[in-house]
């Protein structure tokens, strides 16, 4: 398939998602729904992609399609489109570096990022840049509320998301 490198991308994130469906939260999953895997099928059918899933996930409601409904019309349109297979560990990886990319950008809470990220250590192996995560987030955890320096939480999770970043293998 001919796609634009920014569809490539998108792709590979969603496949990565349902890849790991079962082994993470539901959390990252819920940040891709409703609205991503609609826009994705949209953009691949004006690329000229145009499969029943495609179709089908294209016509679908990017506010109102739940998770549950979603998921379905996702792993349809992942086998039609017949994507090399993707392992729990590379899905792990693109997972993990776009999450580390959201929360270098701020786009994504520090906590909620960090915990997303160590759920997924054991899917990127073990990795040692990703070590200092539970750490990090037990003393954040275990800080008062009163007594949290949130910027301080913040910056030491950007540092350790650039490390994420820099270790994510090339694909």
């Amino acid at each position: 398939m001919d796609l634009p490198a920014g569809l490539w991308e998108r792709l590979d994130r969603l496949h990565a998602a349902a890849v790991l469906d079962q082994d993470i939260s539901d959390l990252f999953l819920a940040r891709l729904f409703p609205g991503e895997p609609v826009r994705i099928a949209c953009d691949l059918l004006v690329a000229g992609i145009e499969t029943p899933s495609v179709i089908a996930l294209a016509c679908e409601s990017p506010t109102r399609l739940t998770l549950h409904e979603g998921r379905p019309l996702v792993r349809r349109l992942l086998s039609d489109l017949a994507l090399d297979p993707m392992n729990i560990h590379r899905a792990g990886w693109i997972i993990a570096r776009d999450i580390a990319l959201q929360i270098e950008a701020g786009t994504l809470k520090a906590e909620d990022g960090g915990h997303l990220l160590l759920g997924l250590w054991h899917p990127c192996q073990e990795p040692e840049e990703m070590r200092p995560l539970l750490g990090t987030l037990d003393a954040w955890e275990e800080t008062p509320p009163q007594h949290r320096n949130r910027e301080q939480f913040s910056l030491a999770m950007r540092r350790l998301s650039r490390a994420v970043i820099q270790a994510t293998p090339s694909q």
